[in-house]
């Protein structure tokens, strides 16, 4: 019995960690893209890829730190990076495009 109920519990902590995982995820794409259509450039590839993940002290306990990435390109040519930092489920940093470069 014990065994089963420790296996369940497992399971239930995966999707629980999983569920989490997507939504950030989710939540950084449509950071990203607000971003990018703000400043006037073009999301590339519709992706945003997790780069770190990191515990940290947070103000109000322990947190995750996580960086993910992003290309966007100025002129529908060019290729660059830019990056989303968020600290547990809020944005703490962002590289923002400054916007298309000029002609």
């Amino acid at each position: 019995m014990w065994p089963t109920l420790f296996a369940l519990l497992g399971l239930a902590l995966l999707v629980l960690v999983w569920s989490a995982a997507s939504r950030a995820r989710e939540a950084a794409h449509a950071q990203a893209a607000r971003i990018c259509r703000d400043a006037g450039v073009q999301l590339l590839d519709q992706s945003v890829v997790l780069r770190e993940v990191r515990p940290v002290r947070a103000p109000w306990g322990l947190a995750l730190r996580r960086r993910y990435s992003f290309d966007y390109s100025r002129d529908g040519i060019g290729r660059e990076r830019g990056f989303l930092v968020y600290l547990g489920p809020g944005l703490e940093s962002a590289t923002v495009p400054t916007g298309p470069a000029d002609a």
